[in-house]
C-alpha cells in the first residue's frame, strides 16, 4: 500500500512535544474520546444498577438513591487528590527547580510549612 503526498506538505508532528505542535481540534479529541467511552460505560453501568434494583422494590432503590451521592463524593475526591498528586511531578520535568521556586521559598520538613515559607522574599 502507497500513500501519494505532495513532497511540500507539512510534516506530522511526531515528536515528544505533540502536545505543543499538532492542531488543537484533533488533539483534544484524540484525548478526550478515552474519557468519554469510559463515561458512557459508567453511565450504562448505572443505568443497568438502577433497572435491576429497582425491580426488586422501593426499598433498595431508596437505599441506592441514599448512598449514591457520598459514592460520587467518594470518587471526585479520589480523582482531584491524583490530579493534584501529579502536578507538582509534571511541572518539576518540565522546568528547572530554580524556575519552579527559588531556594529561599521551598521548605525543607512538611511540617515546618507555614504562610511566612511561602510568601514574597524578604
Amino acid at each position: 500500500m502507497t500513500v501519494d503526498a505532495p513532497l511540500d506538505a507539512p510534516a506530522v508532528a511526531t515528536s515528544a512535544n505533540s502536545l505543543l505542535t499538532a492542531p488543537i481540534l484533533p488533539t483534544l479529541l484524540r484525548l478526550a474520546l478515552p474519557n468519554s467511552i469510559a463515561m458512557f460505560g459508567t453511565a450504562l453501568v448505572a443505568v443497568a444498577e438502577t433497572s435491576y434494583i429497582g425491580r426488586l422494590g422501593i426499598e433498595p432503590l431508596a437505599g441506592i438513591a441514599l448512598v449514591f451521592p457520598f459514592v460520587m463524593l467518594t470518587q471526585m475526591m479520589s480523582a482531584g487528590a491524583m490530579a493534584a498528586a501529579s502536578l507538582p511531578r509534571s511541572a518539576a520535568r518540565s522546568a528547572p527547580a530554580t524556575a519552579i521556586a527559588p531556594r529561599r521559598w521551598r521548605c525543607t520538613r512538611p511540617s515546618s510549612a507555614s504562610a511566612a515559607d511561602f510568601s514574597s522574599p524578604r
